[in-house]
């Protein structure tokens, strides 16, 4: 049988308690726009208000830089597909 990790763990866990599979993410690591969906509609199960916190800080100033940006590709490629 191979080893889980902590982090296996506590997927499985999570995913016999609720009867639904379940996708563990690092929020240190994950960029925008899922950042802000997952801070928008996830439950928080575990850290800090602290971590908490700065995740909400982090989202708050890479959607101000990033988040305009990637708009504005989609709109000129909407325009140019459909000619407005």
């Amino acid at each position: 049988m191979a080893r889980r990790g902590r982090a296996g763990t506590s997927r499985l866990r999570t995913a016999e308690a609720t009867g639904r599979p379940v996708d563990l993410i690092d929020l240190r690591t994950v960029g925008e726009p899922l950042l802000g969906q997952i801070l928008g509609h996830g439950c928080r199960l575990l850290g800090s208000e602290e971590a908490h916190g700065s995740l909400l800080s982090r989202h708050l100033i890479d959607a101000a830089d990033f988040l305009s940006f990637a708009q504005r590709i989609v709109d000129e490629r909407r325009r140019a597909w459909i000619g407005k």
